[in-house]
């Protein structure tokens, strides 16, 4: 039973494997089949050429293309803006009644009756009526719920004349919104061959209330360009730090669907509600790369193109936006900055990138038969760790070579790791004699006791909950991909149902599919592989089994985490409208369960070694161990994440730098320089009996595991890159370790016989 119950589990787990690679192959030829990005340059800088000599000239914008850049990210411009552009002129009520009292403003000398705002504010005259009205369009409904209605009758006088009015209030604020777009810059640069990329840019001071009437009013006059002039459209960007996107019923939600616009996701935003506005425009997303001017100076042109090239290669950006840099800085000019463009497209070229015109990546999912499959094979893998927990190891895994045929001789099993045996009650010889199915009736000299034959039965009976506990979990996690995505829409055709409400969503138990994923996978790689090589504490051959339990363990866990990364599969994930949960979880949960193993296999000595515990005189040095252990468990949780809490040194970002310019896909420190190496060191002590030293290699060996895991987890990532950092950081960390190895166990060598040395001369 043990040895079909070890092929089940294998089978699926390689139906398993093949699914999520076949599910990491397609996410493959998508990005591989898209490798055109598009460099927009910020119109801020082409804005600021424009003031000297009215607008930027072609041969500007020809040399702006022959340097590689393909568009203009157009940001709104604010009323400081218009008026330093001498478009508008700004006059508050204080400074209209001076005006006057000199007789220069006789249209508002306040006829009939009427006057000037009691509260006071600002107006803003323009000659031009077309900006006028794309002032009111733009102010009205930011200021509507917020006037009185005597402000908003006399505004209403003196706007007539060309001038719009603000209130007190609102004047700080309104005064540098980005309100306006600059239809004339847009029709030059579209001319010219550009693409035009909005930017719908929220400051700080728009509220969350006023956000979707602000999306409305950049969006009214972005229609109206777009209707009345032929400019050629790019996708619209998000670039502020934080806001709100707009609501997929709203006026901008419904213009961007109708148009058939493309979104720019700026990648380290924390822009909110974009899953729905998403999935109303059919996930026509880009995502999109940014550096602030202020971060841009610090960098340099060199390490500025280098962030540009990795966000590309490794997280699927397809649209850089180039800001201007700093104002006193030179290569904020015009024609320094062409070098800097110049630098990023040749260096997005050399990596194998096209620069031209971005499309968003194909909408994929993964098909309900193949994510079943991987549910499925996920269950039943923590069915398979559950079941090593409570059965015990040695009666799900089948022993092998010559222990195989010393326990079919003595009819006795012996526990990994363990020195005490304890006796197979399945075997055939003892059943027989116990009279059970199953057995070799009356084997010559086997008696069972009456203890044995109720344990026989209880084992028995133990195997068959756990075989029925795993085909009830694996049945149901396979039914779960095949209900809500055939079941549940051909349910929803028909109407609205409440009872499918009430249910958990699909995204929820993708997540909690995965997660579980990087609980079991790694654990059980501990577990099944490195575990029994360190066990083997024989000189001869103990190196070779370690080296083969390492690579046998990474493998497996590699095959995991593209079963996971293929439950995450589809183009939501791809363009991290959703993410991978529960980083935490999977970095600390992984050691709960390899230290409920290890106690496990302690049996009986647990409670000894507690008690001893407890009676162990307390020393500094013990002390001293407990708060570096929990200092390195403390780094370890705070640096995990994309945003650690902890900062990243200096070092570490230099050498990051530095392999990421060697490898390209740079291997973690975790792996290469902790865990894989660590694994070894600890590994050479083993065969010493050095106390404790198989339960750090472990320990360390799951480390590093854990790391390779997580780095698939990154499910914008190509996963080209994640099995090439595998890679490099398990060639890195197996050359590290065995050069460990030789020095420790080198190292003790000395130190024993030195030790042995003295004790005889003092004898």
């Amino acid at each position: 039973m043990r040895l079909g119950i070890k092929n089940f589990f294998a089978l699926l787990l390689v139906l398993v494997v093949a699914a999520g690679a076949w599910a990491a192959v397609q996410r493959h030829l998508s990005l591989k089949d898209n490798r055109k990005v598009e460099l927009a340059i910020d119109s801020r800088l082409l804005l600021a050429q424009s003031l000297h000599d009215g607008l930027n000239t072609p041969e500007q914008l020809e040399e702006l293309q022959e340097a590689g850049c393909t568009a203009v990210g157009v940001r709104p411009l604010t009323i400081t803006d218009l008026e330093s552009m001498g478009q508008v002129t700004l006059l508050d009520t204080a400074e209209i009644q001076r005006l006057q009292m000199l007789g220069l403003l006789d249209g508002f000398s306040g006829r009939d009756g009427r006057e000037l705002p009691g509260s006071g504010g600002l107006f803003v005259f323009t000659e031009d009526r077309e900006l006028h009205k794309a002032l009111q369009a733009a102010l009205s409904p930011l200021l509507r719920d917020t006037v009185d209605s005597r402000a908003e009758r006399n505004a209403s006088v003196f706007s007539g004349g060309g001038a719009v009015f603000i209130p007190r209030s609102f004047v700080s604020a309104m005064k540098d919104l980005p309100l306006i777009m600059p239809r004339e810059q847009m029709l030059l640069w579209s001319a010219a061959g550009l693409k035009i990329i909005p930017y719908f840019y929220a400051p700080p001071q728009i509220s969350p209330e006023l956000s979707e009437q602000y999306w409305g009013a950049l969006a009214s006059q972005l229609e109206n360009i777009i209707e009345e002039e032929d400019i050629s459209m790019g996708p619209v960007a998000f670039p502020s730090p934080s806001f709100t996107y707009p609501a997929p019923e709203g006026s901008a939600g419904v213009f961007f669907a109708e148009k058939g616009l493309t979104l720019g996701a700026v990648e380290f935003t924390a822009g909110k509600a974009l899953g729905k506005l998403a999935a109303r425009l059919n996930y026509r997303i880009v995502r999109a790369h940014q550096i602030a001017t202020a971060e841009l100076g610090q960098l340099g042109e060199e390490r500025s193109s280098e962030r540009f090239l990795r966000a590309v290669q490794e997280r699927s950006v397809r649209l850089l936006l180039l800001n201007p840099f700093p104002e006193l800085d030179p290569r904020g000019k015009f024609p320094a900055y062409l070098q800097f463009v110049s630098k990023v497209a040749g260096d997005l070229k050399k990596a194998g990138f096209e620069v031209g015109e971005c499309s968003p990546f194909p909408f994929f999912s993964v098909p309900a038969g193949v994510q079943a499959l991987l549910f499925a094979g996920t269950a039943a893998s923590a069915a398979f760790l559950v079941g090593l927990f409570f059965l015990g190891k040695n009666k799900l895994i089948p022993p092998r070579g010559k222990k195989k045929r010393k326990l079919r001789a003595a009819g006795a099993t012996e526990t990994p790791g363990t020195p005490e045996t304890f006796p197979d009650t399945t075997s055939p010889e003892i059943l027989g004699a116990a009279g059970l199915p199953g057995g070799t009736p009356n084997p010559p000299g086997i008696f069972a006791t009456k203890s044995q034959r109720l344990k026989a039965r209880l084992d028995r009976q133990n195997k068959r909950i756990f075989i029925a506990f795993s085909l009830c979990l694996l049945l149901t996690a396979a039914a779960l991909p095949l209900f809500y995505k055939i079941f549940v829409p051909a349910i929803a055709t028909g109407g609205e149902v409440p009872l499918l409400s009430r249910l958990p969503s699909p995204v929820f138990l993708e997540k909690a599919a995965a997660l579980l994923a990087s609980l079991v996978f790694p654990t059980l790689g501990v577990i099944l592989f490195l575990e029994p090589a360190l066990s083997r504490q024989r000189k001869r051959g103990y190196l070779t089994e370690t080296v083969k339990g390492f690579l046998c363990c990474t493998l497996f866990t590699t095959g995991g985490a593209l079963a996971a990364s293929g439950i995450l599969g589809d183009t939501t994930y791809i363009l991290k409208i959703e993410a991978f949960g529960g980083v935490k979880i999977s970095q600390v949960g992984p050691f709960i369960l390899l230290g409920i193993f290890i106690l496990q296999q302690k049996r009986g000595k647990l409670w000894n070694e507690i008690t001893a515990l407890l009676n162990k005189e307390v020393k500094v040095k013990y002390l001293l161990a407990l708060i570096l252990a929990g200092g390195v468990l403390l780094v370890y949780l705070v640096r995990g994440g994309n945003i650690p809490l902890l900062p990243v040194s200096e070092i570490e970002l230099t050498l990051r730098r530095q392999l990421e310019l060697i490898f390209i896909a740079r291997p973690r420190f975790k792996e290469f320089l902790i865990g894989h190496p660590g694994l070894f060191l600890m590994a050479a002590l083993c065969p010493a009996g050095v106390r404790g030293a198989k339960t750090l290699a472990l320990v360390l060996g799951l480390l590093g595991q854990i790391s390779l895991f997580n780095t698939f987890m990154h499910l914008h990532r190509p996963v080209s890159l994640s099995l090439l950092g595998t890679f490099y950081g398990a060639a890195l960390g197996l050359l590290a370790g065995l050069v460990l190895f030789y020095l420790a166990a080198r190292v003790y060598a000395s130190l024993s016989a030195s030790i042995n040395t003295s004790s005889k001369q003092n004898n």
